[in-house]
């Protein structure tokens, strides 16, 4: 082989894609006043095999409210 030269790829090399796995996406809905506030986040579901419940801020109601994951 010449020096400096590229090598041909090998054959069957096949470069894998990461997959997400046990992580999916979730959607928090507040409990108070339903449909006037809704985050988005992620959950690792062999980690965390219950629901999420979380207090986080309602600007409709301008406090903070028990947020629970939707179905």
């Amino acid at each position: 082989m010449i020096p400096g030269a590229m090598r041909p790829a090998s054959k069957g090399a096949h470069i894998m894609a990461k997959s997400k796995g046990n992580v999916v996406q979730v959607i928090l809905e507040c409990t108070e006043a339903p449909g006037t506030s809704r985050y988005h986040t992620v959950k690792n579901v062999r980690n965390v095999t219950g629901r999420i419940e979380r207090k986080k801020y309602n600007s409709t109601l301008r406090k903070h409210t028990l947020h629970k994951e939707k179905k």
